[in-house]
């Protein structure tokens, strides 16, 4: 006697049905999960890469600045560096060491500016210094998101200044004269406050 074959109900194929689903959402909702977190983790770490280029980038600049004043197209004599946390540009400066990789007749000076607009700290510079007449800058967004910018300027007397030249300055007096040192703090919307305390070589 044959013993009987018996195959799956109606039911317990739904119910294999069923468990299948929940374990093909669950797989589906872990991998959804992992390539979101790696997205969010390349995200952050790229916004944190733009950050660190653009202190890079300013302690290069600063660490570069030299004592040579410009003279604008209206013929005003400007001072090697002037700004301040209220000033438009916010710091403005002279700096050497620009690569000239291809040996171009120009100058290894530039001028640079830092500004603040619309939450994009920018970062403009001139290929000629004395200009006969008003060119435009080239112009760099370094960073986003960036809510507020204060500068104080340490002097030789170890004084700290809000303005360089310092207001109580008399004309002239500080065409030529650097701070020693830049102390730099931005507020950003992501990484807080930051703050940087940059040497002024002599």
């Amino acid at each position: 006697m044959h013993a009987t074959r018996r195959g799956f109900t109606l039911i317990e194929i739904l119910v294999a049905v069923v468990v299948l689903a929940i374990l093909a959402l669950a797989a589906y909702g872990g991998l959804d999960a992992l390539i979101s977190t790696r997205e969010q983790t390349k995200a952050q770490s790229e916004r944190f890469h733009r950050l660190e280029l653009a202190m890079v980038i300013l302690g290069r600049d600063l660490d570069q600045a030299i004592s040579r004043p410009i003279r604008q197209v209206s013929g005003e004599l400007v001072p090697a560096m002037k700004g301040g946390q209220n000033s438009i540009p916010l710091l403005e400066f002279t700096r050497a060491g620009w690569p000239n990789p291809l040996q171009t007749p120009r100058s290894s000076l530039v001028r640079i500016d830092y500004r603040l607009s619309g939450g994009k700290l920018i970062r403009n510079y001139w290929p000629v210094l004395d200009r006969v007449v008003d060119s435009p800058p080239a112009r760099q967004v370094l960073l986003t998101g960036v809510t507020g910018v204060k500068l104080r300027f340490l002097d030789e007397f170890n004084h700290w200044h809000r303005y360089w030249p310092p207001l109580n300055a008399e004309p002239g007096q500080y065409l030529r004269r650097d701070p020693v040192a830049i102390e730099i703090t931005l507020k950003t919307q992501r990484w807080g406050t930051l703050r940087r305390l940059v040497e002024i070589a002599p």
